[in-house]
């Protein structure tokens, strides 16, 4: 129930403080004239540790996805499910105060963004195999092979 700039300033100290000196950190919001007792700044640490530790481990997960991956499209499917897992585990969680509309509505992005992406895929893969097709019609000066070998190269990508 603290004020936004009061309670950035606990997180603040809390992660200076390596989430420790909850009596000290009491007394200054003491001081603040705030009544609140220590073990509700612990409660509010350790809710503020463990989330800031999910999201380590989501960007530690997102970096080993990019490293392996490289920049290839299954990176970014393979962000997308980690994305939407981390939403997926805020929504089930009873005690997150994140809110459940909010969270709702990212995973819809989320999936209509997939749905972008994989219309352009295939609109894409059709304009060439538009020019594919006009290119064997025409293929006076490309021969089978290098059209073939061309071709799977291209489809590779895909």
């Amino acid at each position: 129930m603290l004020p936004e700039e009061v309670k950035s300033e606990l997180e603040k100290r809390l992660r200076e403080s390596r989430f420790s000196n909850y009596t000290e950190l009491t007394d200054w919001l003491q001081a603040q004239g705030f009544q609140i007792s220590r073990s509700a700044v612990h409660r509010h640490g350790q809710k503020l540790q463990k989330h800031l530790d999910a999201i380590s481990v989501a960007t530690d997960q997102a970096v080993a996805i990019a490293e392996a991956a490289g920049d290839t499209p299954v990176m970014g499917r393979a962000l997308s499910a980690l994305v939407q897992n981390k939403l997926y585990d805020l929504l089930m969680d009873a005690e997150s105060e994140a809110d459940p509309v909010k969270l709702a509505r990212a995973v819809a992005d989320i999936n209509r963004a997939d749905i972008s992406v994989l219309r352009y895929k295939a609109e894409v893969k059709a304009k060439i195999e538009a020019k594919f097709t006009q290119l064997e019609s025409s293929a006076k000066s490309i021969d089978a092979a290098t059209l073939k070998r061309v071709k799977e190269e291209i489809y590779g990508l895909f």
